[in-house]
């Protein structure tokens, strides 16, 4: 059965509009550390409205069995890709190609980093740019954040 032109469209779009969801930030479980991207830089977010240090040691935790993210930057350049109670982590990319990876090492490390340079008072927030893999090139600024969202 040959579904109208109009309402093939439409199931098309539909089709077309799930798939990059689904891709937009697909974890990937690995069983080990994976590096995906290049060291960062870091500046200094902590204030008393960060996310608790204890939440965000927690977030680096919960990844430390193995992952992998690959994120679409077509639909949305933002995406929040972890979360543990007030410790949220999203990634943003500069350089508006189809998708990046990021390795669940990358983000312990720049959490762990961020504690060890900028904690205090309980608090720790930081943010900078690094640099990631897409299939067979680097992704230059790739832009990341710890920041507070409860």
């Amino acid at each position: 059965m040959l579904l109208p032109p109009k309402q093939a469209s439409l199931l098309c779009s539909l089709a077309l509009a799930i798939l990059l969801l689904l891709l937009s930030f697909t974890p990937t479980a690995s069983g080990k550390s994976v590096n995906d991207c290049s060291p960062s830089t870091f500046t200094d977010q902590t204030t008393r409205v960060s996310p608790l240090i204890e939440h965000c040691q927690k977030t680096a935790d919960n990844i430390r069995d193995g992952g992998k993210w690959r994120v679409e930057t077509l639909t949305a350049r933002w995406h929040q890709i972890l979360q543990y109670r007030s410790c949220a982590f999203s990634v943003y990319a500069v350089d508006n190609l189809a998708y990046f990876k990021i390795g669940n090492q990358d983000i312990i490390d720049l959490i762990g980093d961020a504690i060890r340079m900028f904690g205090r008072d309980g608090y720790v927030g930081a943010n900078d740019t690094m640099n990631c893999q897409t299939t067979a090139n680097w992704v230059n600024g790739v832009r990341w954040y710890i920041w507070y969202n409860e």
